[in-house]
């Protein structure tokens, strides 16, 4: 409709403007008639005119409601796709409040499973442990626990040793089985050979032999004389070649002719000289028989030194473990066990204080002692760099594991330490603290000699020492008084 009156007005328009063109043509007419009949339609074009200006506002605000309904209808959308948003949401919201519904029913359900299990463990609890101490009962467990943690730590290093003596010996056993091996093949070569020279010698088995063999005495004299023999043979054979050229020269030679007492008297020399060599050999056999003897007496001397040396290794070895002149090497060695047994102590005390160090025996020196340090990643250190703060507890765990040593066959019911506390930081005070008062706790006097002002605060009990005038001092305090 106001595209249809646009177009009208539009239209009308032109056609003011077409009249107002005839009109002013008109001014040139003389007919008077025919003017004011334009005019009366120019006045009755006027009026519409008007009327449809009168519209024209009217259409303007229609546009405007137009506009303004089209902004409504915007927002009328706007919050129809809110409405349908929110609808959704409610949607999801009502299947989330279902589903932690039914979470919260089971919940319950758990949760009254839950209180049914702690009233059976308290029940259970009321029945292993009774009117007991669950704290007490605790700090003995953890202390039973780090007794057996340092139990297990010497049980390890024992299998470490262990395992690398397995090693060693697996390898060992690897070469005696090689080395069987070889000697069984030999053995089994020598025994075909044996067999084979047993059947040449015309036995048919070893028990034949056996049977057919001297007694290793008589075996040995009877050698024995038999090189002597073959070496009296020998000399014969070559005095009796000797004697042979002699003859073969004297044949060959011309006859004497010198007269017959001479050569009688030649003889009788050699005869003499001959006798003489006779008994230069005799001499020469019984020193050779003296010899003998004396090689089978050197030959037992011998066996009795080898026994002697085998002896003498074995001691050898024992003191190269343990001995020494002056019983350093014993000294050190029984020490030593004792020094790992007050390592051991030391160690269950030392990780109540902190979880940082494991103390260790030196390998090279046993009487010297390392410390292994977990927060450098296991690291192995020597006691000579520990800082101040560090030396403190080591060594007050090492009191503690000598004083637990010692109650064995005496009871230690005091403990007193002579400073030291003034080289701790507040952290190590604190625990240096804590493991006294847990020692207190276990019904033992701790005594603290110190002039550090942070221990005033801390120790209740105090036993004051005042200098005064002449070298003299005062104590005050519990069980103190002037006389």
């Amino acid at each position: 409709q106001c595209q249809e009156e646009k177009n009208a007005y539009a239209a009308l328009e032109q056609k003011i403007i077409s009249l107002r063109h005839e009109l002013k043509l008109s001014d040139d007419i003389t007919h008077d008639q025919h003017r004011d009949a334009l005019k009366r339609e120019l006045a009755g074009i006027s009026q519409t005119l008007d009327v449809i200006e009168s519209e024209q506002d009217q259409l303007k605000l229609l546009e405007q409601a137009a506009d303004q309904a089209q902004t409504t209808l915007n927002e009328v959308r706007l919050l129809i796709t809110a409405l349908t948003h929110a609808q959704e949401l409610l949607a999801n919201n009502q299947q989330q409040l279902q589903k932690l519904s039914e979470q919260t029913h089971i919940a319950r359900t758990h949760l009254s499973e839950l209180q049914q299990q702690v009233d059976k463990l308290s029940s259970e609890r009321k029945q292993l442990l009774g009117d007991q101490n669950p704290d007490k009962l605790e700090s003995e467990l953890l202390e039973a626990l780090a007794s057996a943690d340092a139990v297990l730590q010497t049980a390890l290093q024992q299998k470490q040793l262990a395992e690398k003596q397995l090693h060693n010996n697996q390898q060992q056993r690897q070469a005696l089985t090689q080395q069987l091996s070889e000697r069984q093949q030999k053995i089994l070569t020598a025994a075909a050979a044996f067999n084979s020279l047993l059947t040449q010698k015309g036995f048919n088995q070893e028990a034949d032999y056996l049977a057919a063999c001297l007694p290793e005495t008589e075996r040995l004299q009877l050698q024995q004389q038999a090189d002597l023999l073959r070496q009296q043979g020998t000399e014969l054979n070559a005095l009796i070649k000797q004697s042979i050229e002699e003859l073969d020269a004297l044949l060959r030679q011309a006859l004497s002719a010198e007269s017959l007492e001479t050569l009688q008297q030649t003889l009788l020399d050699h005869e003499k000289q001959l006798n003489q060599l006779q008994e230069t050999l005799g001499g020469l056999r019984r020193d050779l028989h003296n010899n003998g003897q004396a090689r089978e007496k050197q030959k037992h001397q011998a066996e009795k030194i080898d026994v002697q040396k085998r002896e003498l290794e074995r001691w050898s070895a024992l003191h190269e473990l343990i001995g020494s002149a002056d019983g350093k090497k014993f000294r050190n060695f029984a020490q030593g066990l004792t020094f790992e047994l007050m390592i051991s102590h030391a160690n269950q005390q030392l990780q109540k204080m902190s979880d940082r160090y494991v103390l260790l025996r030196d390998k090279d020196q046993p009487l010297d002692l390392n410390v292994v340090d977990f927060y450098q990643a296991g690291e192995i250190r020597s006691t000579k760099n520990l800082s101040g703060g560090e030396s403190f507890i080591v060594s007050l765990a090492l009191a503690l594991g000598l004083s637990r040593m010692a109650s064995r066959n005496v009871r230690v019911d005091s403990l007193f330490l002579d400073e030291g506390f003034g080289t701790l930081d507040e952290d190590a005070l604190d625990t240096a603290l804590e493991t006294l008062s847990s020692l207190q706790q276990e019904g033992k006097l701790i005594g603290v000699i110190s002039h550090v002002p942070a221990l005033k605060e801390r120790i209740g009990t105090q036993i004051k020492v005042a200098p005064g005038p002449g070298g003299r001092s005062t104590l005050s305090g519990p069980g103190c008084s002037a006389i």
